[in-house]
């Protein structure tokens, strides 16, 4: 195919006039709003346990959720947009992100909660991987590294903006648990009109294959591919504490009544965690991740006076720097990946790591749910905060004894 077939047929599949430009934005918008929308029940978990009479495991389960959609999403579905299209992914992705928005509407208990979130990660998990690769297509100037960072910046930026536009609807806006998602649902048509008036970029449909695309890499490699596993459990543990218990925290915790203080208070972790990802990405992988596992803890020593002293000044302090050292934690068992990870098998790869990174993230919630529930949050989240900080420095003295590199007979 020549260079002007292609261009015919980008100008055949091109819809309304909608320039590659706009399309851009718009796709980035939507995964955005997408993930925020996602996140925006962190701040109303308070309530629906006031109104459902849900326990801190219950919450945590819910919290959790979204994880079990994407799990079962990413492995099998990550990659059809690449045979398909990328249109055909993204119209079902945010439509079902759409639905699981008028789940949230007339949620009326744990059951449609519960199906609601795990209908949000199906959205995500299918949303977003066809999204990033679309922005790659549609980047104006060919930069496919700007369009990665801008795809890391949604998934980032969207976090904490779900939670902070959660406490602000759910503390100052009448319908508390309603108006938010009637917001969200109109906020969502823009990116609704820019994923259907798009031009296709994918001009060479294929099959795919739906069997479940989980590898891990080559055997040489796989003690490094168990360190970045534990890297990432380390990293998540603290992180799903934050985003499932941690507007309950700050409300039960350390008095503060106020749900959108609340929210800004736990997504203080996340938005310094970005700051790690976005800005220090070029630190060496050893140096970012034991650095990453000893600032962690150092925060998480804040979050415990903070617990024991009920100030929810230090709560914030202890966010920011262990949302610090969370981010360079993550990076580098990330990087590790990305280095051990043959280039033919690293799409495999990295979906079995991140089921990893959903599993880790999951099942160390809903443990301190279950414990919370059993011995109490107070105790219970200071033990957890406890050991999720021995084994991040247990874990930063195994890092920095091991030598990163590849197997080169195994590649």
């Amino acid at each position: 195919m020549t260079a002007g077939d292609v261009d015919g047929a980008a100008v055949a599949t091109r819809r309304f006039g909608l320039s590659d430009k706009t399309s851009y934005w718009l796709v980035f918008y939507g995964m955005l709003f997408i993930v925020a929308t996602g996140t925006v029940p962190v701040a109303m978990y308070p309530l629906y346990a006031a109104t459902f009479h849900f326990s801190p495991a219950v919450v945590t389960l819910l919290g959790s959720a979204t994880t079990f959609g994407v799990m079962i999403v990413v492995p099998v579905l990550g990659g059809i947009s690449d045979a398909i299209g990328r249109r055909p992914v993204l119209v079902p992705g945010l439509l079902l992100a759409m639905l699981s928005i008028v789940g949230y509407i007339f949620a009326n208990g744990f059951w449609l909660l519960l199906a609601t979130r795990i209908l949000s990660g199906f959205a995500v998990g299918l949303f977003t991987g066809a999204a990033t690769a679309t922005l790659a297509d549609l980047e104006p100037n060919g930069d496919t590294r700007r369009a990665a960072t801008h795809a890391s910046a949604t998934s980032v930026g969207g976090w904490a903006l779900g939670p902070i536009i959660g406490g602000i609807f759910v503390q100052y806006g009448p319908w508390p648990l309603r108006l938010v998602f009637i917001v969200s649902l109109v906020l969502l048509l823009p990116a609704l009109y820019g994923v259907v008036a798009m031009r296709e970029t994918m001009v060479t449909k294929s099959r795919h294959d739906f069997t479940p695309q989980l590898r891990l890499p080559p055997r040489g490699s796989r003690g490094l591919f168990a360190l970045a596993s534990l890297i990432v459990l380390c990293s998540f543990m603290t992180a799903s504490m934050f985003q499932a218990l941690g507007p309950t925290m700050v409300v039960h915790l350390m008095h503060v009544r106020n749900l959108a203080i609340a929210a800004i208070s736990v997504v203080s972790f996340v938005g310094t965690s970005a700051i790690a990802q976005m800005r220090f990405n070029a630190v060496p992988i050893k140096k970012a991740t034991v650095l990453g596992l000893l600032i962690m803890p150092a925060g998480l020593v804040i979050v415990i006076t903070a617990l024991f002293t009920a100030r929810i000044e230090l709560f914030v302090i202890g966010a920011l720097i262990g949302g610090f050292g969370q981010g360079l934690a993550y990076l580098g068992g990330q990087g590790i990946v990305a280095y051990i990870a043959p280039a033919r098998e690293r799409a495999a790869v990295f979906s079995t790591y991140f089921v990893i990174v959903y599993v880790a993230g999951g099942g160390s919630a809903i443990t301190l749910g279950i414990f919370a529930k059993q011995y109490g949050l107070h105790s219970s989240t200071i033990t957890y905060t406890i050991l999720a900080g021995i084994l991040a420095v247990s874990t930063a003295l195994l890092t920095a004894r091991t030598t990163i590199s590849r197997r080169s007979d195994d590649d």
